[in-house]
């Protein structure tokens, strides 16, 4: 009786007699194959418990039954709970009696090829082995040195990542495509996608905190996220790091780029090694520092002629103070006095807009622009030059003043008698590093 080549379907010879019983083997073997595609496409993989992988000896190992759901019937196709040892470009399957009408038990089978014998429509492709991850037919997989739940929808895995749905978590396994990443599932709401090496940071640890991606990373505040880069770390409630070596310690701050730091409330630290210190403070570039409450600071870098490469950085800040009766005050913030902090060898240019105004009554106001020009020779400010650039008193006897100190800039306000004078002043000051 010939039979057709693939699927080895048998059929009647020209003229055969009997006809009709070999023409009814054919149909009946061309159903059992359009059966199995229907049995094969609603197969469930369930269970399995912790299953473990380890590429150089290419043995995987699963801890609790492994059961197929063949969903026509209704009943189990179930593999013990065992090991084998998979090569690379080898495949799992099983061989299993089809239509099933009880729970019947099977043995993992390895092969370079599911056969292709008449009897193949019986055999059910597991996974495959490439490179160090073995890849299931579910579209989940196991890389090198995981621990893993696969097939588990509890959410109990000891890896893989976890989110939260306002009710249980649930395991995202196989969403990463390698390296290990211990979940704390006793907090709610944790998300960790990214690696985590021997001896690195904790991961995500608090409630709501998300790990996206990356190595070595942390986000140890409550809603704190780190999306991915290498050694980033978010403490702060609410607060974000990435890029490399990041660290977001404030309340709602942020810290990008390489080796940034955030530590004031609201602040943001972006580019290469910056600080932001100060309340709501805003510093990006090189090198950049801001420690006052809303203060501004962009670091920077000269290009071209002789001082190719020098350095500078260009920041403003703003300070308030009062007299009362006529006694000089220092201009100052919620913590600091109003001083503007100089480094020795450096040089500075700086304009200071200050506006005066009462406060018990409505009246004109006053306006002031200083020009300075300083250095900070062995630590000690000097003010090279001091410019009025502008004055428009308006009618009032009010002064303002800066007065340099030993590495800063004090700035004051003068009212008179009698009344209470606010001033508000804005310091830009541009910075040149390494020039003394």
């Amino acid at each position: 009786m010939p039979t057709s080549p693939r699927t080895h379907f048998p059929f009647p010879d020209e003229n055969s007699n009997p006809w009709a019983a070999v023409f009814e083997s054919m149909v009946d073997a061309i159903d059992t194959s359009l059966y199995t595609i229907r049995e094969d496409r609603n197969i469930i993989i369930m269970g399995g418990g912790t299953m473990t992988f380890t590429a150089g000896t290419g043995v995987l190992t699963w801890a609790g039954d492994i059961d197929l759901l063949a969903a026509v019937t209704g009943y189990l196709w179930r593999i013990q709970p065992g090991n084998v040892t998979v090569a690379d470009g080898e495949i799992i399957y099983i061989t299993v009696t089809r239509a099933p009408q009880s729970l019947t038990t099977y043995t993992m089978l390895i092969g370079s090829q599911t056969p292709n014998e008449p009897a193949g429509d019986n055999h059910i492709l597991i996974g495959v082995r490439r490179g160090s991850k073995i890849h299931f037919r579910d579209g989940f997989l196991i890389s090198d040195g995981d621990s893993l739940n696969v097939f588990d929808t509890s959410g109990g895995g000891s890896a893989g990542a976890v989110i939260f749905d306002g009710g249980s978590p649930l395991n995202m396994r196989g969403a990463r495509t390698s390296g290990q990443s211990p979940i704390n599932n006793t907090k709610s709401g944790i998300v960790n996608l990214g690696s985590r090496s021997t001896g690195a940071s904790a991961g995500a640890t608090k409630d709501f905190a998300t790990i996206g991606g990356g190595d070595q990373n942390a986000a140890t505040g409550d809603y704190a996220t780190v999306p991915g880069g290498l050694g980033n770390v978010a403490s702060g409630n609410f607060s974000f790091a990435v890029g490399q070596n990041c660290v977001a310690f404030g309340t709602n701050s942020c810290a990008l780029g390489l080796g940034g730091s955030a530590s004031g409330f609201a602040s943001l630290a972006a580019g290469t090694n910056c600080v932001a210190q100060g309340v709501s403070s805003l510093v990006h570039g090189e090198n950049a520092r801001a420690f006052r409450p809303s203060q501004y600071a962009h670091a920077y870098r000269v290009m071209g002629g002789a001082g190719n490469g020098e350095a500078g950085q260009f920041s403003r800040v703003g300070y308030v103070g009062d007299s009362v009766n006529g006694v000089p005050q220092n201009l100052n913030d919620s913590t600091l006095t109003g001083v503007f902090t100089l480094e020795a060898s450096k040089a500075y240019a700086a304009r200071v807009t200050f506006v005066l105004h009462r406060m018990d009554v409505a009246g004109n106001p006053s306006f002031f622009v200083h020009d300075l020009f300083l250095t900070c020779p062995g630590g000690v400010a000097t003010i090279v030059q001091d410019n009025v650039t502008l004055s428009v008193p308006n009618g009032n006897t009010w002064t303002v003043a800066t007065t340099p100190s030993a590495g800063d800039i004090t700035f004051s306000v003068t009212g008179e008698v009698g009344k209470t004078v606010r001033c508000v002043a804005t310091v830009e000051l541009t910075e040149l590093r390494g020039f003394i």
